[in-house]
């Protein structure tokens, strides 16, 4: 290929890659957009992993939830949500005006096996999940927030919990990756309640984890929240929940479900 045709290429290259990027950003913002919409009415608003969606099955909060929201309630749990999705929600609502804002704790302190969110490339991935997750809903004419809207399915058994305890563990305990844009969302929204919350897991998993492992895990949840100027509702800090309250590894029956919206309850009315 001869020098001017490698230039013109090249140009072609890098104007085609300008137009995405404002495609991308402009689909970005309307969806935001939207997303913000959603949560100007809502007084209370908990965002999570798929944990969330099994410990609070009714995303309106049900009759125990909602009371203590002194308005409208909205629980959004998304299977695999990283650290920057959740990040990036708690960010929309604080700036729609929700007065508390709860965010599971555990995929900001801790990654599954395999997993490096804190990475360079792992960014990139990031941007592209993100594209996926709310271009899909907004193409197609679907709700912006359907997939953490979502019921927990009824046909979680134990059946492959070895292969998932195999393909999720050893958990590595690393701290946030994003720790300073936390701690400048939390100070830039004074008018809203940030709490955080680090869910339980199944004795099987704690076991995996190891009693070090899990008090390291306590450690950092604990370090995190006070070094954002946040409390922190540690669910079950000495391990003492039975396998009843579980379907598997870490989602809640409900059993467990009723236990944690009972106890998340007496802790939030026990804040200062």
């Amino acid at each position: 290929m001869k020098r001017s045709e490698t230039v013109r290429f090249l140009g072609i290259l890098a104007a085609s890659a300008a137009m995405i990027a404002v495609v991308i950003a402009t689909l970005n913002g309307r969806v935001n957009k939207l997303r913000m919409q959603r949560f100007e009415d809502v007084s209370m608003l908990m965002l999570g992993t798929s944990l969330f969606r099994y410990a609070i099955p009714d995303s309106s909060g049900g009759p125990v939830l909602s009371d203590i929201a002194d308005g409208n309630f909205l629980r959004l749990g998304y299977s695999s949500a990283s650290e920057g999705q959740l990040l990036q929600l708690a960010r929309l609502g604080a700036q729609a005006g929700v007065r508390k804002i709860a965010i599971e704790v555990n995929p900001i302190v801790s990654r599954f096996a395999g997993r490096d969110e804190c990475s360079a490339s792992n960014r990139w991935k990031e941007v592209y999940n993100e594209i996926r997750r709310s271009a899909r809903p907004y193409l197609r004419g679907r709700d912006i927030l359907g997939g953490g809207l979502g019921d927990p399915p009824q046909d979680v058994t134990t059946a492959n919990m070895a292969a998932d305890l195999d393909r999720l563990y050893p958990l590595r305990v690393e701290g946030p990756c994003l720790g300073t844009a936390w701690v400048d969302l939390v100070a830039s929204h004074p008018s809203t309640v940030f709490m955080f919350v680090a869910m339980p897991r199944r004795r099987a998993a704690r076991d995996r984890i190891g009693a070090d492992g899990m008090a390291q895990f306590n450690t950092a949840a604990i370090d995190f929240a006070q070094g954002v100027g946040s409390d922190l509702f540690l669910v079950d800090p000495d391990g003492s929940w039975s396998d009843q309250n579980f379907v598997d590894q870490a989602h809640q029956s409900a059993i467990g479900a009723e236990r944690f919206q009972r106890t998340f309850s007496i802790w939030h009315e026990a804040l200062p």
